[in-house]
Order: C-alpha cells, then structure tokens, then sequence
C-alpha cells in the first residue's frame, strides 16, 4: 500500500511538472506557512497532534522550498513486567512533547480558477536531539498487595529521529497584485516515531524495546490543515 501511494505520488509530480514548463513564471514568492496536523499510527496511542510553523520560498509558480519547525504531542500508557525479578514491574504514562525540524520539497499547480493541487516531501529531525522520559518501578511487598514506587526519569539521546512525510492536496488561493493568501488540506503518509526517546530509553539494564512497542510496524497517516499568507 505504501509502495503504490508513493509511485501514484511520484506520477502526479511528474505529469504536473510536464504540463507546466517553468519558465512560465519567474516571480519568487515568500510565505509564513502555520498549519495543525493529525497523525495516526499502529501504537498504543494512535493519535498525535501537531502544529508547525514553516518559511516557504517558491522558485517559481510550482516549485519552492521550505523550512521550519513543528511542536507535538502525544500520550502513552504501558506496562511491563520486570525480567529479573517477579515483584517488579514498569509502568510508563506520560505525556510526549517532541520538536521536530523541518525541510522539504513543496510543488502546487492551479487547477480550477481558484482551486489548485500541492504537494509536500519533508524530512523531519530533532535539532535537539534530546528528550524527557518518564518511567515508574513498582515493588510489591511479599503479600502482593502495596507497591511501593520509585520514579527513573532523565534525558535521552533520540538519535535525532530523523523521519520522513509524503502529503498531497488541495488548496484555494486568493490573489491580489502584491499578496497572496491560501488554505490547504489533505492527507499523507509518515514514518515518524512520536515513541522515540522511549524507544532507546533503558531503566536498570533493560531494554523498554524489548518489551514494549515503542515503533510503529506500519507507515502512519497524516491529515492537515494550513494556512499560508505571502510575506
């Protein structure tokens, strides 16, 4: 499924860019780009939200770079029970913050009036390349009844996550002589890990990985919504 949507995006790309030659338009536009996403995935908390804030430089009327920044959030809710030791258990439940850098390739093409198509290609990555976990160690007493508790947090290296997004839509533009201004939305595809720093966390020797799923298996869905305006 991910190998056809990315070959039916790459066909469109390509066609659009066929039918209209650069060289039909030469002004350069620039743009503050704001836009919330939702991103859905295979893991225990399926749903993380986004919301980002991007510079836009168009080469030309269908091609032009971006770059910028997107803050966002997620939960998770697991438990495990320890290796080495029947008493012991982990829990994990947190909220998750992750920043994420962002560059890409964008084209748009109009296709009716007012109405035209885009398309996004980002790489995304941690600048910081550190993040907060949060992990709780359980110990019941010889009865089984009253855990007493004792929290393992600290920063981790994320390895700085890097991650890819493929996204395509539709967008309506109003035009005036010295400004420009649109709304897009559309849908997309990620493999991004909002789990990561979980995902290389260790509390006493051991491996969250091993034990808990902390990646998706699938390529997650992307939905967004953005509102750009020429600077």
């Amino acid at each position: 499924m991910k190998k056809h949507f990315l070959r039916q995006l790459a066909i469109i790309v390509i066609l659009l860019f066929c039918l209209y030659p650069i060289s039909a338009y030469s002004q350069k536009v620039q743009e503050l780009e704001m836009g919330g996403e939702l991103m859905l995935s295979d893991l225990d908390y399926s749903v993380s939200l986004g919301l980002s804030m991007n510079y836009n430089y168009w080469i030309n009327q269908y091609w032009g770079v971006t770059l910028g920044g997107m803050v966002s959030h997620s939960k998770i809710d697991m438990v495990f029970d320890s290796p080495k030791d029947d008493k012991v258990f982990y829990s994990v439940d947190a909220p998750i913050f992750n920043l994420n850098g962002i560059v890409g390739l964008k084209f748009s093409s109009p296709v009716f009036k007012k109405v035209g198509i885009i398309t996004d290609l980002k790489l995304m990555f941690d600048p910081i390349p550190f993040n907060y976990v949060d992990i709780h160690k359980r110990t019941f007493d010889t009865n089984y009844q009253y855990p007493e508790e004792s929290g393992k947090n600290g920063l981790i290296f994320t390895r700085f996550n890097p991650s890819y997004t493929a996204e395509l839509g539709l967008f309506y533009e109003n035009r005036t002589i010295k400004r420009r201004g649109r709304i897009s939305f559309g849908a997309g595809i990620t493999n991004h890990n909002p789990y990561n720093a979980y995902y290389y966390s260790k509390v006493e020797s051991i491996n969250l990985k091993d034990h808990l799923k902390l990646k998706p298996n699938n390529v997650g869905f992307v939905l967004f919504l953005r509102l750009t305006g020429a600077t």
